[in-house]
């Protein structure tokens, strides 16, 4: 299984992404997780330039996103599904399109960009309103040039159109990380039942 979760800043992806890992693991499921952008050169250019430390233009950027995540599915990704082990993902290419989109890029275009990528088995958008991921971002000390209200809006309103795609589900994540972690657990469940 490949299973991606998703949202805007301050929805609390790490935070289940580690809880859906260590339940998968306890159940005796071979469980690999991984993030995007990587720890390659390209995803640590990328993490640079999103942190503000130095500038690239738009295409840059999305140029940098699609190099990474080639380099991810050949050397992790693919491997790991051939190998029949369950990935959970922190982020994935719904987060290029999510967040590319709201900066006036094409969503259709980054989708064919990243036509290469496996399609996920799951993916679970962590929904929560710009103002409230605003709120967990400050508290958290992380505040970067993507935790502005209106653009986290924008990113929002992206994710939610995506409900539609294949696999796609939205999770209330205003809720208290435990529940959320068992309305998350609940889809995985199901995807293991069936």
């Amino acid at each position: 299984m490949l299973i991606v979760l998703e949202g805007i800043d301050g929805c609390g992806k790490s935070t289940q992404v580690s809880l859906l890992v260590d339940k998968l693991r306890s159940i005796g499921i071979d469980t690999l997780k991984l993030r995007e952008p990587t720890d390659s050169p390209h995803g640590l250019r990328l993490r640079s330039i999103l942190n503000e430390e130095i500038q690239a233009e738009h295409d840059e950027i999305l140029d940098l996103f699609v190099k990474d995540r080639k380099q991810h599915v050949s050397e992790k990704i693919a491997p790991a599904l051939n190998s029949e082990k369950t990935i959970v993902m922190d982020r994935y290419y719904y987060s290029t399109m999510a967040y590319q989109s709201a900066s006036g890029f094409s969503m259709e275009q980054i989708r064919t960009d990243n036509s290469f990528a496996p399609v996920p088995t799951l993916v679970l958008i962590l929904d929560i309103s710009a103002k409230d991921g605003v709120k967990r971002v400050l508290k958290e000390g992380n505040a970067d040039r993507f935790e502005k209200e209106d653009f986290l809006n924008r990113v929002r309103e992206q994710y939610l159109k995506l409900k539609n795609e294949p696999n796609v589900e939205i999770i209330d994540a205003s809720l208290e990380v435990q529940e959320v972690h068992a309305n998350i657990w609940s889809f995985v469940e199901n995807l293991m039942e069936s």
